[in-house]
């Protein structure tokens, strides 16, 4: 069935956009060419390699900015890699700002863009229902729905029965609450990439299946060309999109890129359709205590979920061409299976149609990788989506997107940048053993390093060094700052992490990046970026100094919020305080 459906796509893709067809290569119903495939241009701005939803997007969006100087090269047929295998669900509940952005303009993009091309996207809105079996996770989904609000995204923390009234199939026994997301939505992850191409190709853009890249040029340190199997295109900027084979493809090249990924496999099962058929907006549902989430397809179920002993593949050489089911392997997904019964107690009697195995890549810390390579310029990568690649895909190419023409993107992405990893994590074995320990793992934990980073001396120039001249003259437009919580019991109250919301004179500001408990001053300190919006306008302007002083805060903890107390420079005054109050009792205590 799902063959069948990535085919359709194909089909009517192909059909809707007559660019396309004198681009790609003609096929017979034996899947042989009828004629050769239409040559390669010997140069191009940018070239492309991976069809699958990155590059798609990439591409969509490079166009949309006007760069259409633009070659997609993908080794077999677009969206036949782990785009043509993933579940399709797009959520927005991400703990991380930059991947809520990104989730949230996917979920916006796609639900246009079969309007836009005319491919059928299968785009239908139901909404997620994260589920919480301890106060802990309660708490956790908590935090995350402060920062869905502050950001605009409908949600809400409900109660058990509440569940059962949005999914009659759950089992709510052990529930303690969950949290409600309505704007999520479900699509034909195939589909959604097949619509980017289309786009992009009507824009301008040229798309080759049938041609493998064998390595990129580089002189002088600076992308020059691709040597593909079909010929050369000399061309000033190359995006590795290549998926699972990204990491491959990033030592192919004469200067090597390291891209640290690795692929495992990842199990769901597909179920007949019900006696009584689910809707196809009933919510698709994630239980994070049972590492499971369950959606609707076609009347039946789709679950699948990341298990605790996950497993490597394709630890030596390259894997194949294009993706197919790998082999079944029922007692390694028992556990998940098990926690799906306990959830869905009536489906023991519904009949399974198929346990799809598919390859998923995956980082060292489980976040995605893009930005520019540090040693080789022109050379941009995104790759490595963790199982989001359909959540992350639209707003991961916009951001790539703009940062190749206008030299950064819109939104800070530096969670995200490739040069974050070093070599130490690029080794295959590491690698292979990481994804092992962070897949099991929900959370984006810290990677120590050899390397070290060394301040340059005022009078040498430095990377960097002409934007923070702008930015001493010009003032900027996120100013770090110290919190210290005022009214929070530590005792009683939750305890910050990172992440919460920022509040100054009730108006939403920033977000925390980092707290801790500070035993000097006995009280909570935070740390956090402050912006400044023009309250008619929405324009950001510059944090002043007064601004930050002259306003009164309060962080939001997990839908909670405490006075706080900004300070740009240290807590001076609060430690000469508590260093007299030691200073008498020290003195007492010598008198006795």
């Amino acid at each position: 069935m799902l063959m069948f459906l990535r085919l359709l796509a194909d089909v009517r893709w192909r059909g809707a956009d007559p660019k396309w067809r004198s681009v790609a290569c003609c096929r017979s119903a034996s899947g042989t060419a009828e004629s050769q495939p239409v040559p390669l241009p010997a140069q191009a701005q940018v070239v492309i390699c991976g069809g699958g939803i990155t590059g798609t997007s990439v591409a969509y969006h490079l166009a949309k900015l006007g760069w259409k100087d633009v070659v997609l090269l993908e080794q077999g047929r677009l969206a036949a890699g782990t785009t043509r295998f993933c579940a399709g669900i797009v959520s927005t509940a991400r703990p991380v700002s930059i991947e809520l952005k990104m989730a949230e303009y996917s979920n916006k993009l796609y639900q246009q863009l079969e309007q836009e091309t005319g491919v059928q996207t299968g785009y239908v809105k139901t909404g997620s229902v994260s589920l919480a079996q301890t106060q802990d996770r309660l708490i956790s989904l908590k935090r995350i729905a402060s920062s869905l609000t502050v950001s605009g995204i409908p949600c809400e923390i409900i109660s058990p029965k509440q569940v059962a009234q949005l999914h009659p199939l759950i089992n709510i026994h052990d529930l303690v609450g969950a949290m409600y997301v309505p704007e999520d939505a479900l699509v034909l992850s195939a589909n959604v990439s097949l619509a980017l191409a289309t786009a992009a190709s009507r824009s301008g853009v040229q798309i080759h299946e049938r041609t493998s890249v064998s390595h990129v040029s580089v002189q002088k340190g600076r992308v020059t060309g691709v040597e593909t199997d079909r010929g050369h295109i000399k061309c000033q900027y190359f995006v590795n999109c290549a998926g699972q084979w990204a990491y491959e493809l990033g030592h192919s090249g004469e200067e090597p890129v390291n891209i640290p990924l690795h692929a495992c496999e990842h199990f769901y099962l597909l179920t007949h359709p019900l006696k009584e058929p689910l809707a196809n907006n009933v919510p698709t549902v994630v239980d994070p205590d049972g590492r499971i989430y369950i959606r609707n397809w076609q009347g039946g179920i789709l679950s699948g979920g990341f298990e605790k002993n996950p497993k490597p593949l394709f630890t030596e050489g390259r894997n194949q061409l294009e993706i197919h089911n790998l082999q079944e392997d029922w007692d390694h997904f028992e556990p998940l299976l098990s926690s799906l019964l306990r959830r869905m107690p009536n489906l023991e009697a519904l009949q399974i149609m198929q346990l799809v195995n598919c390859p998923e890549s995956f980082t060292p810390d489980m976040r995605c990788i893009m930005g520019e390579s540090p040693t080789v310029r022109g050379y941009f990568v995104l790759a490595g989506m963790n199982s989001a690649g359909i959540s992350y895909g639209g707003g991961a190419g916009k951001y790539l997107a703009e940062w190749m023409v206008n030299g950064y993107p819109s939104e800070n992405v530096w969670p995200l940048d490739l040069k974050r990893f070093g070599t130490l994590q690029s080794s295959r074995t590491f690698l292979r053993h990481r994804v092992m320990e962070v897949m099991p793992v929900p959370q984006f934990p810290f990677l120590p390093s050899a390397e070290a980073f060394f301040f340059f001396p005022q009078g040498m120039e430095f990377v960097g060094q002409e934007a923070l001249l702008e930015q001493k003259q010009n003032g900027v437009y996120k100013r770090f700052t110290m919190f210290i919580l005022e009214d929070h019991d530590t005792d009683m109250d939750l305890w910050p992490w990172w992440g919460e919301p920022i509040f100054r004179n009730g108006r939403y500001v920033g977000k925390t990046t980092s707290s801790a408990y500070s035993y000097t001053l006995e009280r909570h300190v935070c740390l956090g970026f402050v912006q400044h919006f023009n309250e008619k306008t929405g324009e950001e302007l510059v944090v002043t100094t007064d601004f930050i002083n002259q306003g009164e805060y309060e962080i939001d903890i997990a839908g909670q919020r405490f006075q706080a107390k900004a300070k740009l420079y240290p807590f001076s005054s609060l430690f000469a305080q508590r260093r007299r109050k030691d200073e008498v009792e020290l003195s007492g205590y010598q008198r006795e």
